[in-house]
């Protein structure tokens, strides 16, 4: 059976935190149940998700060419 992806993480005033693109929210590790979404965050904060998309679907694409 194949491992599902991990989520990417990211720490925010030394807390880390699921990005769930998905669900375009965070969570956090130690309390998965809690959420907040990508709208209430701040503009830094965004920012640094935007980062970590776009290295990950380029990562996809380029993968997916390589094979």
């Amino acid at each position: 059976m194949n491992k599902p992806n991990a989520l990417p993480q990211i720490t925010i005033e030394g807390v880390n935190f699921f990005v769930d693109f998905r669900l375009e929210e965070i969570r956090p590790c130690n309390a998965p149940f809690l959420s907040i979404y990508f709208d209430d965050l701040d503009e830094k904060y965004k920012a640094e998700i935007r980062k970590i998309r776009a290295i990950k679907t380029s990562y996809g694409h380029i993968k997916t060419l390589d094979n």
